[in-house]
């Protein structure tokens, strides 16, 4: 096969329901990387407050874009829609109210062109409602057991997605993170690119307790805490979830919690964390 017939580069996958205000942030923030190579598939969940009509407007005069709009199952039926629905080499996920950032995403690209991992993974900026930024978020595949890559920071082959069978829909909000630790565990490669290249604004359903209860459990299924870590693992989750999310929430959440979490096991004789 020659050069000029390898597939596109990278298909970005935005899903929605119900969000038309988000899904105006986040397309508006993707079109400067729209190309060629760089692809765009919306996967509205069949919303009723105009999503739609949004999408088709700011897309409407763009090629190698597709929007689709019809019930889903939830959030990783549509993901798995949207990767199943490429036609690139690569696929990312961006969804409705999070944001690419431009500069730092052709930056990204950049790397990926040298094909040289399946997973490629960046950083995001972690954001209130108001788009004021808390900080830096930045995990590596060593730290699946207690916590997950950035999803819109992190790029995979779409082969990968497909030969692992893509989200698993038994999860409703973890299934990205089941997902990288599936990955990691077939020793599939993945690549850091030391790049802030996304928004993730943390009043979306993956930021709250239910996210951290199902968090734990995957924990729990993949034997990465035995049940004393579990039960910890919800207490500590319990206690910061009811917070404010304000910069100190965010401080705690990310320098002390897996400090928190090993006292608590040490204190009981029963650290499997290693």
């Amino acid at each position: 096969m020659t050069s000029s017939a390898r597939p596109p580069l990278l298909t970005i996958v935005t899903i929605n329901k119900n969000d038309a205000s988000g899904l105006e942030r986040t397309i508006l923030s993707i079109l400067p990387l729209l190309s060629a190579e760089v692809h765009y598939v919306v996967v509205d969940g069949g919303s009723d407050d105009g999503s739609l009509q949004v999408a088709q407007s700011l897309l409407a005069a763009r090629d190698h874009v597709r929007v689709v709009s019809e019930a889903d199952r939830g959030i990783y039926d549509a993901m798995n829609k949207g990767w199943q629905m490429s036609l690139s080499e690569y696929v990312a996920f961006v969804n409705s109210g999070d944001e690419a950032v431009p500069d730092a995403y052709a930056r990204f690209l950049s790397a990926l062109e040298s094909r040289l991992a399946d997973v490629f993974y960046g950083r995001v900026f972690l954001a209130q409602d108001d788009g004021a930024r808390l900080g830096i978020h930045e995990r590596h595949p060593e730290q699946l057991r207690s916590d997950t890559l950035p999803h819109p920071a992190t790029v995979v082959r779409r082969r990968v997605l497909a030969q692992l069978g893509g989200f698993n829909e038994r999860f409703r909000i973890v299934a990205d993170r089941d997902f990288f630790i599936r990955a990691y565990k077939q020793q599939v490669s993945f690549l850091y690119v030391p790049e802030t290249v996304a928004v993730f604004y943390l009043a979306g359903v993956s930021s709250g307790w239910r996210a951290g209860l199902e968090s734990a459990n995957l924990s729990r299924l993949h034997e990465y805490v035995g049940f004393i870590g579990w039960i910890a693992r919800l207490g500590w989750i319990r206690l910061v979830t009811s917070l404010p999310v304000t910069e100190a929430r965010m401080l705690i959440l990310l320098q002390h919690g897996r400090a928190f979490r090993a006292g608590i096991l040490r204190l009981v004789g029963r650290d499997r964390s290693r």
